[in-house]
C-alpha cells in the first residue's frame, strides 16, 4: 500500500474517531461516566500521534526533495502548520486525559469539544 493511501486510511479512522466522540456529547452522561469519552481521547491520541508520526517520517522527507521548488515550498508550509496543530493536541490530551478532569468539569469539555469540531 501506498504512503498516500495509508495516510488517507487514517484520516478516515481519525474522523470516524472524532464522529464517534461529537456524538456522545451530552454533559450529564458524560458526569455520570465519563469513560467513553475517555477512552475516545486516548484512542485519538494514539491514531493521530501515529498519522503524524508517519508523516514525519515516511512522506515529508520525500516531498522535500522533490524537482518542483512549489511542492518542496508547500510541504515545509504544512510541517509548519502541523507543529500547531501538535502542541495545541498535546495540550489538549493532558488537561482531558483522566476520567476526574471530564467528569468534574463537562460543560466547559464540551464547550472545548465543539470549538475543536469545528476547526
Amino acid at each position: 500500500m501506498e504512503i498516500t493511501d495509508k495516510l488517507k486510511k487514517q484520516h478516515e479512522e481519525i474522523f470516524k474517531l472524532m464522529t464517534e466522540m461529537s456524538s456522545k456529547l451530552n454533559s450529564d452522561d458524560i458526569a455520570r461516566d465519563p469513560s467513553q469519552v475517555c477512552k475516545l481521547i486516548s484512542d485519538l491520541a494514539d491514531d493521530l500521534n501515529y498519522h503524524l508520526t508517519m508523516e514525519d517520517h515516511s512522506f515529508y522527507p520525500k516531498l522535500f526533495n522533490h524537482p518542483d521548488k512549489h511542492i518542496v515550498e508547500t510541504a515545509q508550509k504544512f510541517v509548519r502548520e502541523v507543529i500547531g496543530i501538535k502542541d495545541s493536541f498535546t495540550l489538549y490530551t493532558s488537561r482531558w486525559k483522566d476520567h476526574g478532569s471530564v467528569q468534574n468539569n463537562p460543560d466547559n469539555f464540551m464547550r472545548i469539544q465543539e470549538r475543536c469540531s469545528n476547526l
